[in-house]
C-alpha cells in the first residue's frame, strides 16, 4: 500500500476508534494568571471529601499535559510540577505549570486544572456562568498549588 493511501486510511480510522468507546470525556483545561487560590469555607470542606491520587494516573495525566501544553505559545518549554487527580462529581488533574509566553520569556509557576466531564461546553450551558477561577478552588483546593522550589 502507498504511504499517502496508508495516510488516508489512519486518518479515517482515529475518528472511528474514538466512537467505539461508550463513555466520551470533554476536557476542560484552564491556566490561572496567577498563584493565588482563595476559597470559601464551603469549598474548603468539599475538597476535603474529594479522593486524591498523586501523581495521577499516567493515562490522565498525559492527557492533561498535552492540552495544556497546546494553549501555550512554545509547548516545547512547558514544564510540570505538583500534579495530582482529584476525584469527585468530574475527574480533574491539577498542578502547576511554567512555559515561554509570546515573548519568549518564561512565566512564574501557574496553577492549571484540566477538568474531564462528561459534558461538553461546560460553560457553554444556560444556568450559572461558568468561572474558572471559581472551579480551580473547587477542583485542586485552597493552598494545594504551592511551587516547590
Amino acid at each position: 500500500m502507498k504511504p499517502a493511501r496508508l495516510g488516508c486510511c489512519l486518518a479515517l480510522l482515529v475518528p472511528l476508534a474514538a466512537c467505539a468507546s461508550n463513555t466520551r470525556l470533554y476536557p476542560q483545561p484552564y491556566i490561572a494568571n496567577g498563584t493565588t487560590i482563595v476559597a470559601s469555607p464551603v469549598d474548603v470542606a468539599a475538597f476535603k471529601t474529594r479522593t486524591l491520587h498523586a501523581p495521577p494516573s499516567a493515562e490522565l495525566q498525559g492527557l492533561a499535559e498535552s492540552y495544556i501544553s497546546r494553549a501555550v505559545p512554545h509547548p516545547s518549554s512547558v514544564k510540570f510540577q505538583s500534579e495530582f487527580e482529584s476525584v469527585g462529581k468530574s475527574t480533574a488533574v491539577c498542578g502547576l505549570v511554567t512555559y515561554r509566553d509570546k515573548y519568549g520569556a518564561m512565566t512564574g509557576w501557574r496553577p492549571f486544572f484540566v477538568e474531564f466531564t462528561r459534558k461538553p461546553g461546560k460553560g457553554t450551558e444556560p444556568g450559572p456562568i461558568y468561572d474558572p477561577e471559581d472551579e480551580l478552588a473547587k477542583l485542586c483546593g485552597p493552598g494545594a498549588m504551592t511551587p516547590q522550589g
